[in-house]
């Protein structure tokens, strides 16, 4: 491995299994998981991606958003570095197999919020690095480890190192980790899935289980203009 930069971002996709029993709501929820992304393309220029996932058979048509809100923050002093607009550039569905365990209950979409943006080298310079967010409420309803699954918003992370180190640029991208779940787990039997990811920089790739965070978005504020810094989202998770 080259080095030991560790780049993290949040990932949110539940086991197929919970969908399975439930029936179509008209209600506005939508969210079944996504992450974010960020890989360089050449001198300051980086691609920032939010990968979605949709629910499309309870999540209803209205809440599938043209665009998503971005926010880019220094991580030591959670100052706001700038907003994004990440436009909708892809709409398709999530490909299941195994077909004795399928269910009609159970369509996914996965959407793909996408944008080229500027991390300028005399102004991305923080050693401690910093952090994008979106927020967005809310998660799809039939969550039986979820309590108020309709409530739930979902906060996506990631994190990443300033783009100059030790007065020279320093390039890195977010790791390409495992295509989204598209098996379904039979009850009573084993289940494999390889969650092997590659990171173009040859970094070293660390896992770690978390609770997911709801962030600032709500019902009653579905979707921000823009997120609000590390220090007064409030760091709660879902209960289940």
């Amino acid at each position: 491995m080259r080095r030991c930069t560790r780049i993290s971002r949040v990932v949110w996709l539940a086991v197929a299994g919970l969908w399975l029993l439930v029936a179509p709501s008209a209600r506005a929820t939508h969210i079944v998981g996504g992450e974010l992304d960020l890989q360089y393309r050449s001198g300051s220029s980086y691609a920032l991606t939010l990968n979605l996932y949709f629910d499309a058979i309870n999540g209803s048509p209205g809440a599938l958003d043209n665009s998503m809100q971005a926010s880019i923050f220094d991580k030591a002093t959670n100052q706001r570095m700038q907003n994004v607009t990440l436009p909708l550039t892809s709409n398709t569905f999530v490909s299941y197999t195994n077909p004795a365990c399928t269910s009609s209950s159970l369509s996914t979409r996965k959407l793909i919020y996408t944008v080229n943006i500027t991390l300028p080298a005399a102004t991305y310079t923080s050693p401690a690095g910093y952090y994008v967010a979106v927020e967005r409420c809310c998660r799809n309803q039939g969550l039986s480890n979820i309590i108020n699954s309709l409530g739930a918003a979902q906060a996506f992370y990631l994190e990443f190192p300033a783009v100059v180190r030790n007065g020279r640029p320093f390039v890195d991208s977010t790791p390409r980790i495992f295509p989204p779940l598209g098996d379904y787990a039979c009850r009573g039997e084993l289940f494999y899935y390889d969650f092997g990811g590659q990171d173009p920089d040859g970094d070293s790739l660390v896992y770690d289980m978390v609770t997911p965070l709801n962030g600032h978005a709500s019902t009653g504020n579905s979707s921000p203009n823009q997120a609000a810094p590390a220090r007064t989202r409030p760091f709660r998770g879902w209960r289940g």
